[in-house]
């Protein structure tokens, strides 16, 4: 929803890659981002006071999302999260389009297809709660029933998240550890360490 109401563009043509924000929001992003460090490194202003200079700008720049685009895309992350292997068909049952109109909106959202966006995120989960120091009994039957087999769930994880899941915990990937914290994917069911889902 913040890409599309921020950007407009299409995510699967403009997704994973790195741009200059200046090139598709203007060079008033790129002289703001520069005032706001320079005021930092400077101790002029707090970090907060940065993020909250920054939700300003993207209030004043970020445009109206279609109110059925924004309806789908809602029911996409409800689907997303419902279980590690969400049926398309639910999907499809659930949204207000043909499902012609549903593969092209999905992808222009999110960057890919549904069921190709299915598998990502399901590569996510498992990566996650691979993180976990303990899985409960529930979780382990969830996880080996998401995929065909071990390799299979090691080529998905390699594939999505970059790493085997032997590296998962890798202390050389801060980065990656912290993107797979529970707490950030909140727009999807997630457990806590008691099994409580």
């Amino acid at each position: 929803m913040g890409w599309a109401a921020l950007t407009g563009r299409h995510a699967a043509e403009d997704g994973n890659r790195l741009v200059r924000a200046a090139d598709w929001l203007g060079e008033e992003i790129e002289q703001l981002g520069a005032q706001l460090c320079d005021g930092y490194r400077a101790g002029e202003i707090s970090g907060h006071d940065c993020a909250m200079a920054l939700c300003d700008y993207i209030g004043r720049v970020a445009c109206p999302v279609n109110e059925r685009h924004a309806e789908l895309i809602r029911i996409t992350n409800d689907w997303l999260g419902s279980s590690l292997n969400p049926k398309l068909s639910d999907l499809m049952e659930r949204a207000a389009y043909s499902d012609r109109q549903v593969q092209r909106l999905v992808e222009r959202y999110f960057g890919l297809p549904p069921q190709a966006l299915a598998r990502k995120y399901r590569a996510i989960r498992a990566a996650t709660l691979l993180s976990f120091p303990v899985l409960t009994p529930d979780w382990e039957a969830q996880l080996a029933e998401a995929f065909f087999d071990q390799s299979h769930m090691i080529r998905e994880i390699r594939l999505f998240v970059g790493r085997t899941p032997a590296r998962l915990g890798d202390e050389e990937s801060p980065y990656l550890n912290e993107m797979l914290d529970p707490k950030n994917l909140r727009e999807i069911r997630m457990p806590t360490l008691d099994g409580a889902g």
